[in-house]
């Protein structure tokens, strides 16, 4: 077995092999090349061969990953994990993961991260489920903001989500930027999601609707959505999906919702792949019209440079403590003043955790007493949990969807 990057001809045997592990539908076209060298430009394709046939193969690229505190780390993304039926239990996936992590490290990277199509795979890796993501449903019939003249303070244009080329990226990058693990999007990544680009079975006849929120001239806040329409003996029961929400501040994120609620002949509004901790219950006067669904790991961490990750975001105390993760050397947490001090250190511990552990609190978004009552943090000075989870805890400012490419 020979694992490398591979070439650009062999792209479609490569990307054959995700393509039946994931059983997509439909046939790989020849015609998509040209399509599919675009958006492979800054991303390294690795293969697994077996001879001269790609067995199992995997996608990685770099990105500036938002941090707890409104910072970033170098960050590694890896995507497109795959081995053919065929080759399966013969440890080729353990060694494509190494050989992806030890060149995550070699390029610099603090991070590796990941979605885990099955959650049992990757925590022998050093991957912890970091974030989370849910369905909101909301009842549009009977929700009841508790400012319901909020939409009105806008400027509402009305347009389809390809005329959001100029006016989306910046608005959801501000909001990614607060948003711990949001996965920065690149000018590929929105062609293909407004249809300005894409695979040859793309319909680029489908009407997807789009709104913009303005105000004193400045774009604050848009939503791409389209219509499942329903009718019941006479009465309107369609369904709004939201397919991407972003907004700058919450005046004009309580506005967006507002006035996507307020559409003629909409029962529903059903918005998947959204942060966990949305205010959206606590904007309306009921908050049982808004429901969590489908709440579920989303974004897997692992920590290839301790040092320099936790180095790359705030802390909410001041404090000062010593972990361990794994076989790694114990890292001394030190914050004062707000900036944090971390280097690596000889003394015991406060806290003894796997690798993996400390991928799902990097983030903020894990409870470590929780952790901590399911086995997977070990105390060694008495308070030292209550303490870390307070240094690590993160309430999100922002919240725009999640999404991967």
């Amino acid at each position: 077995m020979t694992i490398r990057a591979i070439t650009d001809d062999e792209i479609l045997a490569w990307r054959g092999v995700p393509h039946r592990a994931y059983h997509a539908s439909r046939v790989l076209d020849p015609a998509d090349l040209d399509f599919l060298r675009g958006r492979y430009q800054a991303q390294t394709l690795t293969g697994v061969f077996d001879g001269d046939e790609i067995v199992a193969t995997a996608r990685t690229w770099d990105c500036d990953l938002p941090t707890p505190g409104g910072g970033t780390v170098k960050a590694d993304a890896l995507s497109s994990v795959a081995v053919a039926a065929g080759h399966r239990r013969r440890g080729i996936l353990t060694a494509l993961m190494r050989h992806c992590l030890d060149d995550a490290r070699a390029r610099g990277c603090a991070l590796s991260v990941l979605i885990a199509s099955e959650a049992g795979i990757y925590e022998r890796f050093g991957y912890g489920p970091a974030s989370e993501h849910c369905t909101w449903v909301l009842d549009a019939q009977h929700a009841q903001f508790r400012d319901s003249s909020l939409a009105a303070a806008y400027d509402i244009e009305l347009c389809q989500d390809r005329d959001l080329r100029d006016i989306a990226p910046a608005i959801q990058a501000e909001a990614a930027a607060l948003l711990p693990g949001a996965m920065p999007r690149t000018g590929s990544d929105w062609d293909l999601l407004l249809g300005l680009a894409g695979m040859s079975d793309q319909d680029t006849t489908k009407v997807r609707n789009a709104v913009v929120l303005g105000r004193a001239g400045r774009p604050r806040a848009y939503a791409r959505y389209h219509i499942e329409e329903k009718w019941e003996e006479r009465l309107p029961r369609s369904t709004l999906h939201v397919d991407d929400l972003a907004a700058t501040d919450p005046e004009s994120y309580a506005a967006v919702w507002q006035f996507l609620a307020s559409i003629d002949l909409v029962a529903t509004v059903r918005a998947g792949d959204r942060p966990v901790d949305e205010p959206l219950p606590w904007l309306l006067a009921d908050p049982r019209a808004a429901r969590q669904l489908e709440r579920s790991d989303f974004e897997w961490v692992c920590v290839l440079d301790p040092v320099a990750a936790l180095a790359g975001r705030s802390y909410a105390t001041e404090d000062s403590l010593v972990l361990r993760a794994g076989d790694g050397p114990g890292i001394r947490i030190r914050v004062s003043a707000g900036t944090p001090q971390v280097e690596q250190t000889d003394v015991q511990p406060d806290l003894v955790m796997a690798q993996h552990t400390l991928g799902s609190i990097y983030l903020g978004q894990q409870s470590l007493v929780r952790l901590q009552s399911a086995g997977l943090l070990t105390e060694n000075t008495p308070g030292a949990v209550r303490r870390a989870a307070a240094m690590f805890e993160h309430t999100p400012s922002a919240w725009s969807g999640h999404t991967w490419f």
